[in-house]
């Protein structure tokens, strides 16, 4: 009867890790399934966020010497970081390795600014809270809101003159097995060196360089949350693939063991048939 109840356990348990297997295989699939549709979406925000650096580039080459205070660098002050993670789990380390970026990119500062809900959860277990309006939700994150995030982290640096630098943290995507989490400043903004002839714009390149600036402020937040959200798809998939193929081990060696259980009862009922046989015989 032992190896009968031994039998009943591995089944069940055979059919728990079946079931898990199905779970995770689904939400490989589904992982997957939105990389897809969020590659195009990132690149199209990439190719963007490169168009304003080239026009940008263009026209710095007129040799425009005027002083513009999003490009301004400040020597003395605070980092504020802005941490773009995720809203849910099961992706791996994909949350705590951009957590860990941006506490690094802080240099001490407790001045953050989150997007996620794991991020915000994970700064709070290291002692920091985002003050009011400081924190987003990836997942209801608009295009619009974007606009408002980038707005408002443009007047926080013209007038709070304490912040030396913002600092974006986001995970980059490099293909569909490579993404590791990175840190750029975004205030202020670093020119790019002037390219091609003199060119002729209107208005003028001071009113185009200035209009520009805030545009490129928002057209790399929101490249970096495209990035980051596709990154957050292809983080997911590598690890309900790898615990599919767990799965698959786990009902493997549970189906090896009931074999053998199974193997092992019927040796004993064929010896205790052949013993009664033997019995009644003498």
């Amino acid at each position: 009867m032992a190896g009968v109840g031994g039998m009943r356990i591995i089944k069940r348990r055979l059919k728990v890790a079946q079931s898990t297997q199905q779970i995770t295989r689904a939400m490989q699939l589904i992982a997957a399934s939105k990389l897809r549709r969020a590659e195009p979406h990132m690149r199209q925000a990439i190719n963007y966020y490169d168009s304003l650096v080239e026009v940008l580039a263009a026209a710095r080459a007129a040799g425009c010497k005027q002083g513009f205070t999003l490009a301004a660098p400040r020597n003395e002050g605070d980092t504020l970081v802005l941490l773009v993670s995720g809203d849910k789990g099961l992706c791996g380390a994909y949350n705590d390795a951009v957590v860990k970026k941006g506490l690094e990119a802080a240099e001490g500062s407790q001045r953050f600014i989150v997007i996620g809900l794991r991020g915000r959860d994970k700064l709070a277990r290291a002692g920091i809270i985002p003050g009011p309006g400081d924190f987003y939700e990836a997942n209801k994150l608009t295009l619009l809101a974007i606009k408002r995030l980038s707005e408002s982290l443009i007047e926080r640096f013209i007038q709070d003159t304490s912040i030396r630098r913002i600092c974006l943290v986001y995970t980059h995507y490099y293909s569909a097995l490579s993404h590791d989490p990175v840190m750029e400043d975004i205030l202020p903004v670093c020119l790019p060196e002037p390219v091609g002839p003199e060119p002729l714009a209107e208005p003028d390149t001071i009113d185009l360089i200035g209009g520009i600036l805030p545009a490129m402020v928002e057209a790399r937040i929101y490249s970096a949350i495209m990035v980051s959200v596709a990154a957050e798809h292809s983080a997911r998939r590598m690890t309900m693939s790898s615990a599919t193929d767990n799965a698959q081990e786990m009902i493997d060696n549970l189906r090896r063991m009931y074999n053998r259980e199974r193997q092992a009862a019927i040796t004993r009922e064929i010896i205790d048939i052949v013993g009664g046989a033997e019995t009644a015989g003498r």
